[in-house]
């Protein structure tokens, strides 16, 4: 644009030749990978210098008679608006340079021109997706004394609620924030028993062979160390002359739990045997045995110690000289079925049907659980009479008991000082166990009925976890759901990320997938047949994408209805029909 004045080395500058050397084109030149590039040649003051310095070049002899340099010049005022002009052009040329490449683009259009190139298309944003969980109402239960009349208590609430897509949620803002907008993008079936669902915490659950302990209803059951527990099912009931399968304990502890209202008993030797085998009964009641007793004799006087006069006069028994004769727990004959014991004392309240237990051995140490050599046997009472009786150098009423049962003749009949009478059944009802076991891996135990849990439902689970106390949110899909007699087992997927502690978890059921984006109507306008390729712009903005197995990965929340009938979205005519 102008010649150059370039001073001999060493020459001292006085500044008398400032502007008359160019200053424009400025050199280019970018290193790789940098964030923006340089693409400008100059700037206004660049360009307003090189064009004041090209007024006093001899290239323009011409220009020689223009001695001035007042910025109200009409021709420096023209230099002037041309050097803004050159600023505007390399400025914007310089953003051009930088939109055409990946790595200094800014704009989203030029992203978008340049994937274009190569056939891709940018995905529009996403909206945020969330599982909501809703609380239904819990309906009223009547009162106890109302009459049973058609209408007598209608509270309006529904045991069930079917909840339809579109359902419209809020955020509670916090300072300086707004509320978000969520909708269900699902209809779902809720109920009120589905808003906070527990695992069971207690458990129907029968003592089994080694049992050592259980749990009986109420806390006033009269328990105490020492007292005796009979495990008997309805085979033994049924057939006690052949049944085995019962269990005869002494109570080791008893524990009232006030806040499950129950009783904890123990015993020490599981139940069941090992030596010989034998399996408690499948279901066993528990009965208590509320009265001990000793049979009829067992205080007599011994038979050696009473003067020969007085044998003289009693009746002897040539094979057992060192006893009374006919020394026996009843003067009635026993056999392998059962047969009759006589007790000292008389006990109004033992009735047919009962149970009693006849004793060999020591067992007023009960916490020692049988002794050794100790032999028990359970009847069950098919008879009872008040009779007084005076053998053996005493007398006395007794309650003479029928017994069906196995090997009274041969292990208790002529054993009157060693047996022991355990009598007066009294029924206990058993009790739920507490379960304390943590909840872990895909399964779900829920206190709760299966109905109404199909496959597909989305749960929401919370609880602490057992290895550090720490809380979890975990989303699950229902996999299946299987009855039990506690509740529901349910299988989800993915399963818990961590053993949770059993009383803290919750399930939330009526749980529903939920957009950020609000359904708004629009009326776009009337289509004009006349017009080809008409166009309609939607006045609220943004439009609201979701995530889509498509091939840019979303598709848009838009319906487009005309005459009230909803019209399908073609991504592309080609194939497409006349219609």
């Amino acid at each position: 644009m102008s010649d150059k004045i370039v001073l001999p080395p060493g020459t001292e500058t006085c500044g008398c030749c400032e502007g008359v050397a160019a200053s424009t084109p400025t050199g280019i030149d970018n290193r790789i990978g940098l964030s923006a590039i340089a693409y400008r040649i100059g700037d206004y003051a660049q360009f307003k210098q090189s064009m004041l310095a090209g007024l006093s070049s001899a290239q323009f002899p011409e220009l020689s008679g223009l001695r001035t340099r007042d910025a109200d010049d009409y021709t420096l005022g023209l230099i002037d608006a041309v050097a803004c002009t050159a600023d505007v052009l390399t400025f914007y040329q310089e953003r051009l340079a930088n939109e055409s490449y990946l790595r200094t683009a800014t704009e989203r259009v030029s992203l978008q021109e340049m994937a274009k190139l190569i056939g891709y298309r940018l995905r529009p944003g996403v909206a945020a997706e969330t599982w909501l969980a809703f609380a239904l109402e819990t309906p009223k239960v009547a009162p106890a004394n109302l009459p049973p009349e058609p209408g007598a208590f209608v509270t309006g609430i529904p045991t069930s609620l079917t909840l339809g897509a579109g359902l419209k949620v809020q955020s509670v803002p916090g300072p300086d924030e707004k509320p978000q907008t969520f909708e269900t993008v699902e209809e779902i079936a809720a109920r009120p028993g589905w808003n906070a669902v527990r695992p069971w915490l207690a458990e129907t659950r029968a003592p089994g062979f080694g049992a050592k302990e259980t749990y009986l209803a109420g806390l006033r059951n009269n328990l105490k160390a020492g007292d005796a527990l009979v495990f008997v099912g309805d085979e033994f009931l049924a057939h006690p002359t052949t049944n085995n399968n019962w269990d005869f304990r002494l109570i080791d502890t008893v524990e009232l739990d006030t806040a499950n209202d129950r009783t904890h008993v123990t015993w020490k030797r599981g139940l069941g045997s090992v030596t010989p085998h034998s399996n408690p009964a499948s279901a066993p009641q528990v009965h208590v045995l509320r009265k001990r007793a000793a049979v009829f004799g067992n205080n007599a006087p011994r038979w050696r110690s009473m003067n020969n006069e007085f044998k003289t006069n009693y009746p002897t028994d040539a094979t057992h000289p060192n006893e009374w004769p006919s020394f026996n727990i009843s003067p009635l004959a026993a056999n392998a079925n059962g047969g009759h014991a006589d007790l000292d004392a008389v006990l109004a309240e033992m009735t047919p049907g009962s149970l009693v237990v006849l004793a060999k051995g020591e067992f007023n140490r009960p916490t020692e659980g049988f002794p050794p050599g100790s032999y028990v046997e359970l009847y069950k009472v098919t008879g009872t009479t008040e009779v007084s009786r005076g053998e053996f150098a005493i007398s006395g009423k007794v309650t003479r008991l029928g017994l069906a049962g196995q090997n009274l003749d041969t292990k208790f009949f002529a054993f009157v000082r060693e047996t022991s009478v355990y009598a007066q059944s009294e029924k206990l009802t058993l009790a739920t166990y507490p379960v304390s076991t943590a909840v872990s891996g895909d399964q779900l135990p829920l206190a709760c009925s299966a109905d109404g849990l199909n496959a597909g439902r989305r749960l929401i689970v919370t609880g602490q976890r057992v290895i550090d106390q720490q809380a979890v949110v975990h989303e699950a899909t229902l996999v299946s759901a299987l009855a039990n007699a506690n509740g529901v087992v349910l299988t989800i997927t993915p399963p818990l990320p961590a053993a949770l502690k059993r009383e803290t978890v919750v399930a939330y059921a009526n749980v529903a997938l939920a957009t950020h984006g609000e359904t708004v109507s629009q009326i776009l306008g009337a289509g004009d047949a006349s017009r080809a390729f008409q166009r309609f712009e939607l006045k609220r903005l943004p439009l609201t994408y979701r995530g889509a197995t498509n091939e840019t990965g979303a598709d848009s929340e838009l319906t487009v209805r005309i005459g009230d009938v909803e019209w399908a979205e073609m991504p592309t005519l080609f194939g497409a029909a006349a219609t």
